[in-house]
């Protein structure tokens, strides 16, 4: 039986939160929830990574309805509020218009897209973003990502474009900065007992920190990604 209303549910998102997220309306999305329209391949797989669950999880396959349910983590008890943060955090941003790409942001190097590898801080060049943006978050900047465990959905040589003043949310990509040395892209998830970066690449694995871990190693979260550009004449 399809799952999707109470995955959604249990994650703590709305309907419109989902629809933003893969790319369609909330009126199509709530179809999908009902069942009055079947979900496309492409958007079941943009389902499972949003909510980091597989598509079976969805489809509800090999799940009985008797089986007794598996406790949901509750995203209460560990607050995001408490991992270190370089700048106050603002609700929203404004969404990109190509008209008003007038404001230039820089280009501080390269986020490694894995686990083993330093960011480096070096201004490279600029980018054009929409002049509303660099308003609203004058601190923003863009990186280069390297490495492929971040594969599809982020490419070795693209640029991310980063606010370190944007709310970060569960499932948000985001630049973490582990031990004040060592810089990485992932998505993030928080759990009852800390928080997972999750890579797309499934030939990487998940890395959870505890709470614990959080605050002595530290892990910061440097900035949330908000959108990529990918460079395709070298």
């Amino acid at each position: 039986m399809l799952r999707i209303k109470e995955i959604r549910k249990n994650k703590g998102f709305s309907q419109n939160d989902v629809a933003n997220a893969i790319g369609v309306t909330q009126s199509q999305y709530s179809r999908y929830e009902s069942g009055a329209t079947n979900i496309p391949g492409d958007m079941l797989a943009k389902l499972a990574v949003f909510f980091c669950v597989t598509t079976d999880d969805i489809l509800g396959i090999g799940r009985a309805e008797d089986e007794e349910q598996p406790q949901q983590t509750s995203l209460t008890n560990f607050d995001p509020a408490n991992i270190p943060l370089k700048y106050p955090k603002t609700a929203t941003h404004p969404t990109p218009r190509l008209e008003n790409e007038t404001a230039l942001i820089p280009i501080l190097g390269s986020v490694r897209a894995g686990y083993d590898n330093y960011a480096i801080q070096n201004v490279e060049g600029y980018i054009r973003v929409d002049e509303a943006l660099k308003a609203a978050h004058p601190e923003a900047f863009t990186l280069r990502v390297t490495g492929d465990s971040m594969e599809p959905e982020l490419s070795h040589g693209d640029f991310v474009i980063c606010l370190p003043d944007a709310e970060i949310r569960n499932n948000d990509v985001v630049i973490v900065c582990i031990n004040g040395e060592i810089g990485t892209v992932k998505r993030i998830r928080f759990d009852k007992d800390g928080l997972t970066l999750i890579p797309r690449n499934t030939q990487y694995k998940q890395i959870h920190y505890t709470a614990e871990e959080v605050e002595t190693l530290p892990v910061t979260i440097q900035a949330k990604v908000i959108e990529s550009r990918r460079r395709y004449v070298q």
